[in-house]
């Protein structure tokens, strides 16, 4: 260590032929790179738990049903919480089950699909619905 000692407090050398690269390029030299685009996003779609579709029995078709119609009715802005599936790959009957929490956006008859604002916006196909909470649904009947 006491050979080296004396250049310890020498400046750092600056090129007189090559002007100092900008910090914001120097910081590039060292993120990360990703050689598969989409790769990360389909291994994790891989390791996530899938179960098949389950089909909701005609009392649970008829309160969704009756939900979607109370909130297409009076709902825009109402806080929802939503479960559905979702499959994975895209069109099959394997997925997983989620749960998303916003306001409702829209209930869209068009597209039969539900339109939630949650960090962003999220359009979930009725077919697709598995239970839907909003305090409109407990709410008595004139208020």
């Amino acid at each position: 260590m006491d050979k080296y000692r004396d250049m310890l407090n020498m400046p750092r050398p600056v090129s007189k032929k090559h002007p100092p690269m900008p910090v914001a390029d120097r910081a590039a030299q060292f993120s990360p790179f990703a050689a598969l685009r989409g790769y990360g996003d389909a291994v994790a779609a891989a390791a996530m738990p899938r179960v098949a579709r389950r089909h909701p029995a005609e009392d649970r078709e008829q309160e969704i049903a009756a939900a979607l119609a109370l909130l297409a009715e009076n709902g825009a802005g109402a806080a929802v919480v939503v479960t559905y599936f979702v499959p994975n790959p895209p069109g099959s009957n394997t997925g997983t089950y989620t749960t998303a929490r916003g306001t409702l956006a829209a209930v869209d008859h068009t597209g039969n699909q539900l339109v939630i604002s949650a960090p962003h916006t999220l359009f979930i196909p009725f077919g697709d619905i598995w239970a839907i909470k909003t305090p409109l649904l407990h709410r008595p009947k004139g208020e």
